[in-house]
């Protein structure tokens, strides 16, 4: 059996308001980043406009503008008021086994909004970019909970800074504070003596028109399952992306594939020989 949390059905929910709707999205970038494709489509189906509210609306408004903040909404203005819980099969009691390609976005989409199936598209992000072709990687190693397991751990991380090197590339760390509060003290520069001050925007102020422009600058990107690596995706294609898997498949946060490479045993050498590949099918 189904959780009842799903026992509501916000499709027809907002079909039939009689008042505007929102949708209150409280979970981090790479989760936004890949449902406001669903939001879209929503939107196409019901044929009705539905706002976002969010507690990070200061950095979500710059990727999509006119996401309102959470404080700001009203029962009185809004007549449908829904949180988005972006199912988890391994939380949620979701039947994984009844989808063929079994990921968030789809999750929430056909079991918690009651969408009606569709091909999803990603969300495409449009920065500014160099005029002459760059040969900046971004990369991005941790989290919010630094090098360790869940993410990248630092020997790893140095061996594919130095293979992005040896590669005829210059890396550059684009990773901020993940909250985007200055409160957050982040990992410093003596866990990580390999990146340079000059080559990372971790010491900036928190500020997601930095990052974006940031990644914009690259050719490629090269990242863990955190928020930067799906911000990239959006920016420079899916295609110029390469995601760092570790215990978690990131098939399963976005159904564009992406080229993968495990660091849970990495073999050095491998990351070389990627960008090499995509170096030749760009001619960077």
């Amino acid at each position: 059996m189904v959780k009842s949390i799903f026992s509501v059905n916000p499709f027809l929910e907002v079909k039939n308001s009689s008042k505007r709707s929102i949708f209150i999205f409280d979970h981090g970038l790479g989760d936004f980043i890949n449902f406001l494709p669903v939001h879209e489509e929503f939107q196409r189906q019901t044929n009705v406009n539905v706002s976002i509210a969010s507690a990070k609306a200061r950095q979500f408004d710059v990727i999509y503008p006119g996401v309102l903040d959470l404080d700001s909404i009203s029962p009185r203005v809004f007549g449908f008021i829904y949180k988005i819980i972006y199912p988890d099969t391994k939380v949620s009691n979701v039947p994984i086994e009844l989808y063929d390609e079994p990921n968030k976005p789809y999750l929430c989409a056909y079991y918690e909004l009651k969408m009606n199936r569709f091909v999803w598209k990603p969300f495409k992000i449009k920065v500014k970019k160099p005029i002459v072709k760059s040969k900046r990687i971004g990369v991005s190693f941790f989290g919010h909970t630094g090098f360790n397991e869940k993410f990248c751990s630092l020997p790893i991380a140095k061996q594919i800074w130095k293979e992005i090197i040896e590669a005829g590339f210059c890396p550059f760390e684009c990773h901020m504070r993940p909250d985007f509060r200055s409160r957050y003290n982040d990992c410093g520069n003596d866990e990580c003596p390999f990146i340079g001050e000059n080559e990372t925007i971790r010491y900036k102020k928190p500020d997601m028109k930095i990052m974006m422009d940031t990644i914009g600058s690259c050719c490629y990107f090269i990242g863990v399952d955190a928020g930067p690596l799906y911000l990239a995706a959006s920016i420079l294609g899916h295609e110029n992306v390469i995601g760092l898997e570790n215990k978690k498949k990131i098939a399963y946060y976005s159904p564009k594939h992406v080229v993968t490479v495990s660091i849970k045993e990495y073999q050095p050498g491998v990351i070389y020989q990627h960008l090499k590949l995509m170096e030749g099918k760009n001619n960077v």
